[in-house]
């Protein structure tokens, strides 16, 4: 369940990337594009080609518009769940600190059996805590 949660995290940080970078795009080829509009203006010969021009241009910039809207609002969501799964995750672990602490004898291991035992001991603490977890206790 760990792994679960470390790969999670790590897709989501990957996701936030990938957002991040698509916003920062878009935003570039507005940028791009408002300043094409703005040199088409002045150097189109006939008024029909301005506005077929302008008309495509500004379709493009509406529709670049609306991407990068919807990217913003895409980081945001995805900003919320990683927060979401950050606090799920730390609260879960906090649970789990007050179900399961390691004995005083498990604090310094006598050799390589005793270190065994004891990582057995909370495996099968952390086996039961999930167990519990998942049933919904969650009264630690």
């Amino acid at each position: 369940m760990r792994v679960f949660f470390q790969v999670f995290g790590i897709i989501c940080a990957v996701v936030l990337a990938v957002f991040l970078g698509n916003v920062a795009f878009t935003k570039y080829q507005l940028y791009e594009a408002r300043s094409v509009v703005g040199e088409i203006t002045g150097s189109f010969d006939s008024a029909s080609r301005d506005l077929t021009e302008m008309s495509r241009l500004k379709h493009s910039v509406n529709n670049l518009t609306r991407a990068n809207k919807k990217l913003s609002q895409d980081l945001i969501l995805a900003q919320k769940q990683l927060r979401a799964y950050q606090l799920a995750k730390t609260a879960k672990q906090q649970a789990f600190a007050k179900y399961h602490t390691d004995s005083d004898d498990c604090l310094i291991f006598d050799s390589d059996a005793h270190m065994v035992e004891c990582q057995n001991v909370k495996m099968r603490a952390k086996k039961e805590f999930e167990r519990l977890w998942q049933s919904g206790q969650r009264s630690f």
